[in-house]
This record gives structure tokens, sequence and C-alpha cells, in this order.
């Protein structure tokens, strides 16, 4: 067998490849989504694994025993509850790389393989950013369960979300929800910008579909006349051309579908994305494919809120 044919040799090669492609994949995996983008700007949840695990202390409720005091008054310090320490699974998600034989004769040159092989990682990074991007707003659900758990589940469409991550919590632990008709978006809106908000602590970031962003602009310019700006520095940069509600900057974003229209109000101070250095699988011969042999792109990855109360949800029906 020729040394540009030999599974060895294209594990080596790409192994050089990726050693060279997967940081820029781990850093650009934070600019496909502009929810993602915000969270790389902040980087301010920090992650703690246990094994397969990420350890969340959730926050359900404020804490009790402070007061008011003059000299010598006595404080309660023991311990109080509200918050709760919680386990997201680590997820794994891959991509396999094929090469057929065909295309090894074609690229029988040392050059012409890692010629190959970067494309072939190019490609691969595309679908795995396709498959995350898609995988946020779901529910954890897909594919047999395995699936990140996304705002889907995060950020339920209703006025009593059930549990998340385990833990129920009807005065603290659900997020906010509002529905209405396309014509009371801005009366919705409101509403959900106010849920939402604690002093400045607030949604810095409203991802939304197409449709939900038309309603908007159109209210917007029947009642203002302000037309859209685009302001957001960090967005922009990145490449994520948005308009603006109340100073916080909106994101249409494909992966989301409504009937009419919705839109997810977040405060990223309180979400968490782990998506971890992604590595290299060597090339095995493929079990149904005689002519081809295949290696893999893995990522442990997931995504998670200690604060559900400081996201929402509105969808319009």
């Amino acid at each position: 067998m020729k040394q540009s044919t030999d599974t060895n040799f294209m594990t080596s090669v790409l192994a050089l490849t990726a050693e060279k492609y997967l940081p820029k994949l781990q850093e650009n995996a934070f600019k496909y989504n502009a929810a993602l983008v915000k969270l790389k700007e902040k980087n301010e949840l920090g992650i703690t694994r246990n094994g397969d695990a990420i350890l969340i202390p959730l926050l359900l409720a404020p804490g009790t025993g402070g007061k008011f005091y003059s000299d010598y008054d006595t404080f309660d310090i023991s311990p109080t509850g509200g918050i709760v320490t919680a386990e997201a699974k680590i997820k794994q998600v891959a991509v396999p790389i094929t090469v057929s034989g065909t295309e090894l004769r074609i690229n029988s040159g040392k050059e012409q393989i890692i010629s190959l092989m970067t494309s072939k990682m190019m490609q691969a990074d595309l679908t795995l950013k396709g498959i995350v991007g898609s995988a946020i707003y779901g529910d954890g659900t897909s594919d047999g369960g395995k699936s990140i758990t996304g705002f889907g589940a995060m950020i339920e469409a209703s006025a009593t979300p059930g549990a998340y991550l385990g833990v129920t919590n009807s005065d603290y632990w659900v997020n906010q929800y509002a529905t209405g008709s396309s014509g009371q978006i801005l009366s919705k809106m409101s509403i959900l910008d106010y849920a939402t908000k604690d002093g400045a602590d607030s949604t810095d970031l409203i991802l939304c579909d197409d449709k939900f962003a038309i309603l908007y602009e159109a209210a917007n310019q029947s009642t203002s006349g302000i037309g859209v700006q685009y302001v957001d520095s960090t967005l922009a940069d990145a490449g994520f051309k948005h308009i603006m509600y109340k100073g916080i900057p909106m994101v249409v974003d494909k992966n989301i579908s409504a009937s009419v229209g919705e839109a997810l109000f977040l405060n990223t101070n309180y979400i968490g994305f782990l998506f971890e250095e992604p590595e290299t699988t060597e090339f095995v011969m493929s079990q149904s494919q005689v002519n081809c042999k295949s290696a893999f792109l893995n990522v442990p990855t997931q995504l998670f809120t200690n604060n559900r109360r400081r996201q929402g949800k509105i969808v319009l029906a």
C-alpha cells in the first residue's frame, strides 16, 4: 500500500492539521451565535467540572439574615437557603471526517493530502457549528436525549414552566414568559423587559426569528420614526447585524422558528457555555463502505443558566 493512502499516515497528517486548525475552531465556536459572542465577551460564569457533569450553584432565592443595626446588635449568621447545587451532564457531539479511495488516488502526494485534510477539517467545522447552533435552541430531547439542554428547556413557552436541571421552584426558579398577538409586540416586549430587570441587572441580548424582527421594525417605525441602529460593537465586529430595543441588541437567528414570531430575552451574566477543546480520532476502515476510511471530530459541550428568572421568552400567536 502506498504511503499516501496508509491509514496511519493519514491519521498523522490529520493530527498535524488539527494542531493548527482546532484552536481556531474552538475560538470560532463562540462567534457562530450572537448569545455565545456575548458570553465570550463577559466570560463571568465559571464552570466547575465533576467527572462528566458541570456543577452549577442555582440561585433560587435571596439570602436572609441581613438587617439595619446599631452597636452590639446580634445577627443570625446561620446558613441560609436559596442556593442549590445542580448538575448538568456534559454532552458529546461528533462529526465524521470520511475520505474515499478515489479522493486518495486524486490527492496522492503529501502536500495534496495535507490540503485535503484541511478541507475536510473545515467541512467538519461547518457541520459541527450547524449542529450546535440548532441544538442551542432545543430542549435536550433530540438524538434520543443526548443533545445539549438548550434554551428550549431553560426558557419554556409557559407561564408555569416545569423543572430545569432537576429543580422546580414556583417562586424564583421560573423563566419569564409573555404571549399575545402581533399587534401587541411592543407592549409584550415592555412586559418582558421589566420582568427580567432588577435595576441595572437586565436583559443584554434579544434573539428572535425574522418574523418577530419584521414586526418590531414596523411597530417601531410607526410609533417613533426612529430608524434601525447598529451600535453594539462586539456583535457588529463579529458580523451580526442587529437592531436595538431600549439599548438592547436584537439579533435574528434562523434557528428560531415560530408560527408568527418568537424572541428570547437573555441576561448572559447568568448563562454558561461549555465547548471544550475539540479532538480528532484515528482513521479506521469503514465497516459498511469498503472504499472509505473515517475519523471523528469530537467535542464535549453544554449550555446552562444559574438564574432562570432573569431569562424570558415572547411568543406571538
